[in-house]
């Protein structure tokens, strides 16, 4: 009996560490972008399905890593935090260059309600940032972002 409960133990153990690596690094980041001068990891989210799911549930993003948004074509955008546990940067990104900025949107509005982010610039990528993450790293519109193979992730 006390070696299935330290085998159980053990396996709570392993799967609480599998958990925790987990939500670090929540998708496959396998790609590197670079944002003005920053490395970033990147999750690629260019279906339907993922991008309907997006960072939703994620508990916590490390620090370097975003997810990257690939429309078909430039159109306004619309986000919503559903789902979120966590503020987010989120660049607006047209021909590789960001067009636009949302810093620090929280999950939740004002009054109590799951924040929207609308752009009101035409946009065919979006990258999800840790919060803080544009201010930190000094990104500003008209910055370039490289690595996206001939200016699209496919």
């Amino acid at each position: 009996m006390k070696l299935a409960a330290a085998a159980l133990f053990l396996v709570l153990i392993v799967l609480s560490v599998l958990y925790v690596l987990f939500m670090q690094r929540p998708k496959q980041y396998n790609q590197e972008i670079t944002v003005g001068n920053t490395a970033v990891h990147i999750a690629i989210a260019d279906d339907v399905s993922e991008q309907i799911n997006g960072l939703s549930g994620v508990g916590k993003l490390c620090r370097d890593c975003g997810m990257l948004f690939v429309f078909p074509q430039a159109k306004l955008q619309r986000f919503w935090m559903h789902g979120m546990q966590f503020p987010l940067d989120f660049v607006f990104i047209r021909d590789s260059r960001i067009v636009e900025l949302a810093e620090n949107v929280p999950v939740k509005d004002g009054s109590g309600n799951i924040s929207q982010i609308h752009s009101l610039e035409e946009a065919d990528m979006v990258l999800e940032l840790p919060a803080g993450f544009v201010a930190k790293n000094n990104i500003s519109i008209g910055s370039p972002l490289s690595g996206l193979g001939e200016g699209r992730v496919r």
